[in-house]
């Protein structure tokens, strides 16, 4: 039987060695508790489809969260706010599936003045990422020049692809078992607008953890940071860029149900840094006038 002592100092070793070895268990040093706040307008037909593959997808995200939160002594929720109706003061980050871009700089523009993060996981505009943009709205819907840039790389055999975030017939990086996820939990696949709610909470999640605080602007210092990446199991590291906070991801070609491209092919081109492939996607850092650039 250990003595008192020989426990104390068999803990003590333990203690030292996760904080110093396992670079997860400094996080659970101070709890926090993070409330994500999902914005969905009442829509109809094949908008309301897309709203409900949004919160399915951030539901998702949320039970995994979830339990590596309860692990380290956090709490993570979600709540559907309203549109204008949102209790700012108790929102820590939002996530928005408005599809239209003056609803979307509406609410984001709105949140901006409460200091709060704002994910838009729908509004495809350029206009949102290239004038009079709020500094605290990130884009992880493809912007329409992205999806532009995608299909000028098509061939000509493949000209009525659609550009698609996400498809169900993905299997490389871990995006298999992503499916086989999302399928049993929600009954249905996976669609692009089902892995952007998804990719929304586990961004809002892991940058919780990294600030080690869900405190907006502590969430917002970590998001501007040029090197925080994320996975979203596309095979690339993803991140935001700084000149118009537009998420860098590979997009897919995807036809008859069918997935004929990789935009960009990452695996091919190897030798290339991700960054400046995904890159040639999208508006160039010269395109862009907005406010946060100066910050």
């Amino acid at each position: 039987m250990l003595t008192r002592r020989e426990f104390t100092s068999s803990m003590a070793g333990i203690i030292f060695s996760r904080r110093f070895l396992d670079p997860i268990a400094r996080y659970a040093a101070t709890g926090f508790s993070l409330r994500a706040g999902l914005l969905l307008p009442a829509l109809s037909g094949g908008e309301s489809q897309q709203a409900n593959d949004i919160a399915a997808g951030a539901a998702l995200a949320l039970a995994e969260s979830k339990r590596a939160a309860e692990l380290f002594g956090h709490r993570i929720e979600m709540v559907e706010i309203a549109s204008g109706k949102g209790d700012d003061h108790r929102i820590n980050i939002f996530i928005s599936g408005f599809a239209d871009s003056d609803s979307a700089r509406r609410e984001s523009s709105r949140a901006d003045r409460a200091g709060i993060p704002f994910l838009n996981v729908a509004a495809t505009g350029n206009g949102l990422r290239r004038d009079q943009c709020p500094g605290n709205l990130y884009h992880i819907a493809a912007s329409d020049a992205m999806i532009a840039s995608a299909k000028q790389t098509l061939s000509p055999s493949q000209s009525g692809a659609s550009i698609e975030l996400w498809d169900k017939s993905l299997e490389k990086y871990g995006a298999s078992q992503l499916n086989d996820r999302f399928q049993n939990r929600a009954g249905r696949p996976m669609t692009s607008h089902a892995w952007a709610g998804w990719f929304a909470l586990k961004v809002a999640w892991e940058t919780a953890l990294r600030a080690q605080s869900s405190a907006p602007s502590a969430l917002l210092g970590v998001l501007d940071k040029n090197g925080m990446q994320y996975d979203g199991h596309k095979g690339a590291p993803l991140s935001f860029r700084s000149w118009d906070h537009q998420l860098r991801q590979p997009l897919y070609a995807v036809e008859r149900e069918t997935v004929v491209a990789e935009l960009p092919d990452i695996a091919r081109n190897s030798e290339v840094p991700a960054n400046d492939q995904l890159d040639k996607f999208g508006d160039a850092a010269r395109v862009v006038n907005c406010e946060r650039v100066a910050r």
